[in-house]
């Protein structure tokens, strides 16, 4: 699990290849390293990523690309 003092040393700590955009386990790695959020919070939050994967494909962002409606709220690091 990766750690970091702030929110953005996080996510540019996984995020550091145009491609990792459009890897799910790369933001599942980065809901775990938020240190400050519930872990139940985090569990559900994990899991609806999960069902996402599931629901349209592992490789649905890399299809879909940046021009598809949905790909905004699959890429956005905010909570769910």
């Amino acid at each position: 699990m990766v750690v970091a003092n702030t929110y953005m040393d996080l996510y540019f700590s996984i995020f550091q290849e145009p491609n990792d955009l459009y890897d799910r386990q790369k933001y599942i790695r980065y809901i775990e390293g938020q240190v400050e959020l519930p872990p139940d919070f985090k569990r559900q939050w994990i899991d609806a990523h999960q069902y996402m994967m599931k629901a349209v494909g592992r490789d649905f962002l890399m299809r879909a690309g940046d021009g598809h409606p949905l790909f905004r709220l699959l890429t956005g690091t905010a909570p769910w």
